[in-house]
């Protein structure tokens, strides 16, 4: 595992155009401790927020 480590590939995010390692080992202990592997910053905003309904439908029954 050391080996595939040390000498395994980068990943160069499109916009971000820095090179992140592929495999990244993190033990037990430094998980407990905080640490995280290094990651592009990706946009958390994925979806398109739909327009909310104005007026009920004046047609439909009421269900209670």
């Amino acid at each position: 595992m050391r080996d595939e480590l040390a000498h395994g590939k980068t990943y160069k995010h499109p916009s971000v155009h820095e090179p992140f390692q592929r495999l990244q080992q993190i033990t037990i202990a430094e998980l407990l401790e905080g640490k995280r592997p290094r990651l592009p910053l990706t946009d958390t905003e994925t979806h398109i927020q739909a327009e909310a309904i104005k007026t009920p439908n004046q047609d439909q029954e009421m269900l209670f």
